[in-house]
Order: C-alpha cells, then structure tokens, then sequence
C-alpha cells in the first residue's frame, strides 16, 4: 500500500540512502484535460535507526513539488526493503514509468553531488531552510496583499497639502496597489499549483488503488495537450457533440457576447455560437492569468537562481573538502590575478599537494609513437581558472608513457580561450605497476571531481597510436610553440 506523505520532498542525509531508481524519461498525466502535466518517478530505499524504508516521488514542474508515497514495510518488519521496493517499482511501472538504477558506488563527495542532481532529495538542512523560505515568501505575500490601499485613505488626505507632498502619498499609494496587486497575482498561482496537485494527487491514489486504469500520454503529446489533448490518466470520456452551428448575424465587428440565451465557444477568429461548449474567457479574465502566469515564471526564476547560487557554493565547498590538501591550488577556485601572466609568476606547488604544474613543459615530452601506453581525454570541455588564468573553456587529458625507467604520467589541461596548455605532473612520478594504479585512480578522482568525465582513446588497426590530432595538441612541437607565446 501506498501512503501519501505531507511532506513535498524526502528528507535523507548521503549515509542513508541505500539504491536510487529513476525513470528513463517522463510519463504525462492528466487529472483535468485542460491542465496536462509530465511526472519524472523516483524510488528510494533509505536507512534509518528502525531500518530500512521505501520512498516513492514524483516529481512534476507544474506541480513545483514532488508528490511522495511511503510504501508499507515488508512482514519482516523494516530489516529488509526487497519485497517494499519490488511493490514499489512495480506500481510505478504499472503507471507506465521505465526505471533504471543509478550507480551510487562512489566516495561520499561524488555521491553528494549524485544526490544534488536528485530533485525530490533534501538534505535535512536544506529541507528545513526551504520549508522556512517557502513560509516566510507566502507570508510576505499575505502582507503586500493585505496592505492594499482603499478609496478612503484619500478622504484623510489635507487638502491644504502642497501639490508635491499629494503627489508622493499618491505615488506611494500606487507602490502599494502595485505591490499588492503583485502579490494576489503570485497567491492566486501559489492556489491553483496547490489545487492541481491535490487534484494529481487524487488520481494516482485511485490508480495505485487499482480504481483507475493508467493510460500514461507520452511527453511530447503532453506538452501539446493544451492544444489537442493526447492521452490521459483522467478516464476517456467522449465530448459532447455539439449541435449544427446556428446562423450569425454579420453585424459591423465581431461580437463581445453572443445572443442572450446562446451558448458560445471560442475560435481561432473570434467568439462562434455554438449548441454547446464551455464558456471562454473574458479579455480580462485571459489578460490577468497571462499576468499570473508571467508572475509565476519569475517567481520560479528568482527561486531556481538562489537555489543555482547555493548548489553552486555548495559544490564549491564539497570539492574543497574532497581535494583540500592533496592537490595545488583547486582549478575551480582559483582566483585570476592582475599583474604579470601566470605562467611568468610561476606560482609554487601547495605543499603536500599530488599534482602540481610543470612550468617547464611547454608539451609532452617523449616519442609519441613508442612511449605511449595510455592516453584519457575529457568528453565535454569544463569552465574552470586555472593557476590564475581566467576562468574560460578547458579539455583535460591523462598521458602515461612507458619508458626505460619506469611509468611517467602527466595532466595536461588544454585552455581554449588562451591558447595554452598546462601539464599538470604528479609530485613523484610511480615507479612500479601498484604506484602507477594509485596515481590513475588520484587523476581520475582529481578531474571528476572538478567536472570531468574522461574515456580512453582507442586503438584502431591500421591507425597509428596516439592519434594525429592529439599528437599535434600534446607532443608535437607546434604545440610546443603555441604555449610558449
């Protein structure tokens, strides 16, 4: 059985969330033909001081919440989630949602960030700041609604008053109204979020009760619904069919009304009599929900670039945690310095630090046809600043050569904007196999945690290893002369 939680997150600390799955895509659902939304469903197993729980989510933006299900512990009690989580994953899967499993195996700064990426997870802190800012913004609303000024407040105004002081109580009067009228907008958007999700709500209780069947529409036809409605979760009923359109008068302009008595619809071209149909919406009606809707969309905005702001400190934050002390100056939070290029102040390693840059290599050392035994590069590029160049666009690499003396791994990170690569070089290069396993796995983790992904070039018969193109960024020596202007 599925329960409904008050709560529109799930509150869990990175310790205690044991699997994470996710739906492939999202599913729409509509429980009023007239408002389609999409649901993105997540199932969490969690751990606790009792035991292990299974949480359901589903998350929507129309909604701007996430509707959450506590699924009933096994007969076992809480000591094991498999028979939860099986009922669980099969009633979202009846819902018509195709779920993977997402890989948690990580260090508990990279599942940080995992988790960050999870929109229906908060943190125990988070969750408590975003409840108090969700309250403190609905009762700041209340005031500015509240302290809509009325006719008689001008009654109380001196006549005797110089025309200036009229002029700013007036003018600050209409700040008010504005502010006021403002703040119902947002509150009547704030209502109707809460009523489509009560609505939502509703439906997938029936359909997780097996009252309803779930005839999930696709997003994409969902996106469309407003103008064609695609399939829905809401039953099938057919509409009604309407009656023969009854011949209008050809007045001078388009009607406002239609005939007293007649029902009327609205066209593409104007308002069109009809047997039956509902009643469209006045101008005025239309013009205050597009102003609603404009109000809602910055107020998601302002929220999304103060919750961009703070996932963005925190991550700052987690990265120094996870590198602080093992690594030179974090790329990420390097600060570019005025004066002198960097690479003619040449600052020194941190102490104690892994990796560090090698002012002294314009390039890869080494023959590239015969000393390479590895080469990684990054998938994406990655804004960073590093050693106190700008922050710009850069691409990263990992390089082992194999030579006579053992194993030599370099970092080369390729700066776009300008035209330089840095080639990182760990502070003792590895000497045997083990040695050089233990320095892979400390670059892998340095440029993941930094942003990267990277993947490993392939060998192909009959083309030469490394490739020509990354032979010329990294060995060759126009690249040698590139990075020395």
């Amino acid at each position: 059985m599925m329960t409904l939680q008050k709560s529109s997150w799930i509150e869990a600390a990175e310790p205690d969330v044991v699997e994470i799955h996710r739906s492939r895509s999202p599913v729409g659902f509509s429980p009023d033909p007239s408002t389609p939304m999409t649901l993105q469903a997540f199932a969490l197993v969690l751990k606790g001081e009792e035991g292990f729980s299974v949480c359901l989510a589903l998350h929507g933006r129309e909604i701007r919440r996430a509707l959450v299900y506590a699924v009933d512990p096994s007969p076992k009690g809480h000591a094991s989630f498999a028979e939860p989580l099986r009922k669980g994953l099969a009633a979202l899967k009846g819902l018509g949602f195709d779920l993977e499993s997402l890989n948690l195996k990580y260090s508990p700064a990279m599942r940080e960030v995992v988790l960050r990426d999870i929109p229906v997870i908060l943190s125990p802190t988070n969750h408590r700041k975003v409840q108090k800012e969700k309250t403190d913004l609905l009762q700041q609303l209340q005031r500015q609604a509240d302290d809509l000024p009325g006719p008689e407040e001008e009654l109380f105004d001196d006549p005797q008053l110089p025309a200036t002081e009229q002029a700013k109580r007036e003018q600050a009067r209409q700040a008010r109204r504005d502010a006021a009228t403002s703040a119902l907008s947002k509150l009547a958007v704030e209502k109707r979020v809460e009523e489509q999700a009560q609505a939502l709500a509703r439906l997938l209780g029936e359909l997780f009760a097996g009252k309803k069947r779930a005839l999930p529409s696709p997003p994409a036809e969902a996106a469309k619904a407003k103008a064609a409605p695609a399939r829905s979760t809401a039953p099938a009923v057919p509409p009604p069919r309407p009656a023969q359109p009854a011949p209008a008068p050809a007045p001078p302009r388009p009607m406002a009304t239609p005939p007293a008595g007649l029902p009327r619809a609205a066209s593409a071209s104007g308002w069109t009599s009809v047997g039956t149909g509902p009643a469209p919406r006045q101008p005025e009606e239309t013009m205050v929900g597009l102003r609603q809707e404009v109000d809602r969309f910055q107020s998601e905005k302002l929220l999304a670039e103060k919750r961009i702001a703070e996932l963005e400190a925190s991550l700052v934050q987690t990265r120094n945690e996870s590198v602080g002390g093992t690594l030179s100056a974090h790329p990420s939070t390097a600060t570019p310095a005025a004066g002198p290029p960097p690479h003619a102040l040449r600052r020194p390693p941190q102490p104690g630090a892994l990796f560090h840059v090698d002012w002294d290599l314009a390039a890869i050392p080494g023959d590239a046809s015969r000393e390479v035994a590895e080469i990684h590069s990054s998938t994406f590029n990655v804004q960073l600043s590093l050693e106190g160049y700008p922050g710009q666009n850069c691409s990263a690499y990992v390089v082992v050569l194999k030579t006579a003396g053992g194993f030599r791994v370099y970092l080369p990170f390729r700066l776009l904007a300008s035209n330089r690569l840095l080639i990182y070089v760990p502070a003792r290069q590895p000497g045997s196999q083990d040695e050089l396993s233990r320095v892979l796995r400390e670059a892998r983790r340095f440029l993941q945690v930094v942003g990267f992904e990277i993947e490993a070039a392939p060998r192909e018969k009959g083309r030469p290893f490394p490739p020509p193109e990354l032979r010329r960024l990294l060995f060759s020596e126009a690249a040698a002369a590139e990075n020395v202007r």
